[in-house]
């Protein structure tokens, strides 16, 4: 009996001991799960905040309802590009940091200005703007007529001229732009 008596204190012992690990393992696993689920819920925020700065809200919501794919026809949309002639001249004799540095003056000014009148980014390539009036519809403008909206990129246009005017002083940069009013999809 003496013999029963030590394997059963053993084999108790044993079993405290397994217990202790499992709910060692189980408390590992769990906070290595948390840990996953909070990388996921992190890179889920950051891919939102990218496709935000990237598109239009409503735009962003259709994405995240699993929409696809994503086609809207928008009439009397306004849509201005901009292209600096002698820039690719200009960028050969300065350093790539200088380039830099004009670019950025350049696009925090002009995107200053698109935000003050309410046209939106949509690309910038280069030294090439792209900006749309009335797609997507602003919120905040009360008039969202056509004419209306096509004259406020023209103004745009203007101010992004007096912009690069201010910003660069080189005689060999002028701005190019073209507006074309219709319908976009």
């Amino acid at each position: 009996n003496f013999s029963f008596l030590i394997v059963f204190f053993v084999c108790m012992a044993c079993g405290v001991r397994l217990e202790e690990h499992l709910e060692h393992v189980a408390h590992f696993e769990q906070r290595r799960v948390s840990l996953r689920l909070q990388e996921t819920t992190n890179a889920s925020a950051a891919s939102r905040t990218l496709l935000e700065s990237l598109l239009p809200a409503h735009v962003v919501d259709l994405v995240a309802e699993g929409v696809s794919p994503i086609a809207e026809l928008h009439s009397g949309v306004t849509v201005m590009f901009t292209d600096i002639k002698g820039f690719t001249a200009l960028s050969a004799k300065i350093s790539p940091q200088e380039v830099v540095d004009l670019l950025n003056s350049m696009y925090s000014a002009f995107d200053e200005i698109i935000v003050n009148w309410q046209l939106y980014k949509v690309e910038v390539i280069g030294d090439a703007y792209f900006v749309s009036a009335g797609c997507p519809q602003p919120e905040k403008v009360e008039d969202r007529r056509a004419d209306r909206l096509a004259m406020r990129a023209v103004e745009v246009a203007l101010a992004l001229q007096r912009a690069l005017g201010r910003i660069c002083d080189d005689d060999r940069l002028s701005m190019r732009v073209g507006l074309h009013t219709g319908s976009v999809v």
